[in-house]
């Protein structure tokens, strides 16, 4: 094969195939990006009794090239979603290829994350453009061909909602809750009076006829808008494969790899174009150092053996950023705490295989943590290939997450709340500790950094009256923290306080005196000592909250 010698210099033909390219990767997210003639567009507006279910029929020898879903507004998505499923037959089969929650089916959950890629999304359905007749195609013998995505950032409301969210920025309000624990459900509000839409554009091939169905397992009538566009197959089916989608929460696993999550398992001729995975982690922490693990045609050592999940997805540092892009994305996340969702295409590096594929993420965190994990694998099998994942009744797809709780000290001044009136040096910042336990009130501190010896911070403090009490406090410990001094209104409290220790953890409540209270404005000064002698010395503070007793 003559391979063309590669120049910096892109020729005018070359520039504007660059430019469709980054389009259909970037802006015409969420339209289908590669037309195709002679579409037929079907639109079914159900209303599918509790406990019913409603099916459309297709004959021919067709494509599948567009499937979306339109929902109204409800109470309770994340419920509703995993009540309502999707099934899929080709060609007579008595088992569904395609089966799984409706909001799963769509790369995200739990409920509506809006994203949009290339091969699937959520959206209000104002913001899609008029559809293009599209599609995408995948061939068992061949290649498949391209998608991609896009999105902002988000956060879940209790409804299973989520919209624009930056949970880094919090209000400098002080208030105090009465209880020891407040249940969260990153409260931001979808305010849109528009239905949603979930899209999928995966090219699905049938010889002869496709069922598609929507069960309703919820305890009322759910109305429900499907729309389907396919085109006539005009080649022939024996190098195309019927298009698989399987939802479950947890396979039974080999003992001898007791940390490997199946994925999916299947035996013919296929392939493998992509997963979604969503992490139930209510209490926080670190969850994704597995390694994805893919065996192909009964390898006795993976053919691909990852770096770590993070990586997988398509990012770094345990980040909890929410993205999407054209072959992944994080569509929900709170600082790796509670609901956490992504999704990974493998378009142009699907993964063939003539014989079987098995696909597994290590697990670390067990599920009586708990942290548990649901999936979907989506995957192209031949005629002749055997589909081993099971349709998961109702009764274990909701349920299995509970409202997360996060520790909020009782009549404590939360750190990162209180204004910083003075700072000699550095800068400070409200840094999310959710990756390091549970032990830090409303799961954030105040993190000063980049100053030295002798530099110090003040805060401010309201008191509605003159009073003398305790002052408590919780800091962090870390093996670069440093020692301080704490003064109040100007006298110094309380002995030095050391920073250091071997891991990242809560000091506890530490007391570190009486203070006389002046009604108004008061000033907790904190001033850098020094460093323990095994600390590394970057002279870092982390003030939790502070607190006064009588």
């Amino acid at each position: 094969t003559k391979v063309q010698t590669f120049t910096m210099k892109l020729s005018p033909d070359e520039n504007r195939a660059l430019d469709k390219a980054n389009r259909i990767l970037t802006t015409n997210l969420g339209n289908n990006p590669i037309p195709i003639k002679n579409i037929k567009k079907e639109v079914v507006n159900w209303t599918i009794p509790a406990g019913k279910s409603k099916t459309l029929n297709i004959t021919g020898k067709r494509a599948i090239t567009s499937l979306k879903v339109r929902i109204p507004k409800n109470s309770n998505y994340n419920d509703l979603l995993r009540q309502l499923t999707l099934s899929i037959n080709w060609d007579n089969e008595k088992s569904p290829s395609v089966w799984s929650p409706l909001g799963d089916f769509f790369g995200t959950a739990p409920g509506i994350n809006e994203y949009k890629s290339l091969v699937m999304g959520m959206t209000d359905s104002s913001s899609l453009r008029p559809e293009a007749s599209k599609g995408v195609r995948c061939q068992v013998s061949g290649r498949t061909e391209d998608r991609g995505k896009e999105s902002e950032v988000r956060g879940q409301d209790n409804r299973g909602i989520s919209k624009n969210k930056n949970p880094d920025k919090i209000s400098n309000i002080q208030h105090e809750i009465s209880n020891d624990q407040v249940k969260s459900n990153n409260p931001s509000i979808h305010h849109s009076n528009n239905p949603f839409l979930f899209y999928s554009y995966w090219y699905m091939p049938f010889e002869n006829n496709a069922k598609i169905t929507i069960k309703n397992e919820s305890d009322k009538h759910q109305k429900i808008s499907l729309i389907v566009e396919h085109t006539p197959l005009k080649s022939s089916f024996d190098n195309l494969g019927y298009f698989h989608a399987k939802w479950h929460r947890d396979l039974k696993t080999d003992k001898k790899q007791p940390l490997d999550w199946k994925i999916m398992e299947t035996s013919g001729r296929g392939r493998f174009v992509g997963t979604m995975l969503h992490i139930w982690n209510p209490k926080g922490q670190w969850w994704g150092e597995g390694d994805e693990k893919f065996y192909v045609d009964g390898e006795k050592f993976p053919s691909t053996l990852g770096t770590g999940s993070e990586d997988y997805f398509g990012y770094a540092w345990c980040s909890a950023e929410i993205f999407s892009s054209a072959y992944h994305s994080q569509t929900t996340n709170s600082h790796n705490r509670g609901h956490i969702s992504n999704n990974r295409w493998h378009i142009g590096d699907n993964i063939p295989f003539q014989k079987s594929f098995d696909a597994y993420i290590e697990k670390y965190f067990i599920n009586s943590r708990p942290t548990l994990y649901a999936g979907i694998a989506y995957w192209y099998l031949s005629k002749n290939g055997v589909d081993k994942l099971k349709e998961i009744p109702v009764k274990d797809r909701v349920g299995d997450y509970t409202g997360l709780k996060i520790f909020k000290e009782k009549n404590a001044l939360e750190a990162e709340k209180l204004p910083v009136v003075n700072i000699s040096k550095g800068k400070t910042q409200t840094q999310n500790m959710a990756n390091f336990g549970n032990a830090w009130s409303e799961d954030n501190q105040l993190w000063w950094t980049e100053a030295g010896i002798d530099d110090f911070i003040e805060l401010e403090i309201d008191s509605p009256e003159n009073s003398e009490k305790n002052l408590t406090a919780q800091f962090t410990t870390a093996p670069n923290y440093a020692k301080i001094q704490i003064y109040f209104n100007g006298k110094k409290v309380g002995n030095e306080i050391d920073g250091f220790s071997q891991r990242v953890a809560a000091s506890g409540k530490i007391n570190i005196g009486k203070v006389k209270i002046k009604k108004g404005k008061n000033i907790l000064k904190i001033k850098i000592t020094g460093a323990n002698s095994k600390a590394k010395k970057s002279y870092m503070v982390g003030l939790d909250y502070v607190k006064f007793e009588k």
